[in-house]
């Protein structure tokens, strides 16, 4: 028995910017209804992928900025890597939310 089903979004689950297709959504309903879970993987970051998720009928599971972050379609994460870069990242978004000038 299948488990999960992930799959990448632009290009391949995607038919237009931002896009599913009723096809492909129809496809993942059957599969939901047999059991099986679905996500999808991509480069974008949460932002940018909340209209997309919107479409589904179910929270898929979210595999984000490259593998970086995996999460529950709720935002609650299951996996967070940190690189050098993340770090740098969330560290001036968080000097930017105390309002430090850098």
């Amino acid at each position: 028995m299948i488990k999960l089903i992930v799959c990448d979004l632009d290009g391949t689950l995607l038919d237009k910017p931002n896009a599913i297709s009723q096809e492909n959504l129809d496809a993942i309903d059957y599969a939901y209804q047999r059991g099986a879970r679905f996500g999808f993987a991509t480069g974008r970051e949460w932002m940018s992928i909340q209209n997309i998720k919107a479409q589904l009928h179910q929270e898929p599971l979210l595999i984000l900025s490259n593998g970086a972050i995996v999460c529950e379609g709720d935002g609650t994460i299951v996996h967070k890597t940190i690189s050098r870069t993340n770090i740098w990242r969330e560290s001036l978004m968080s000097w930017s939310e105390m309002a430090c000038h850098t």
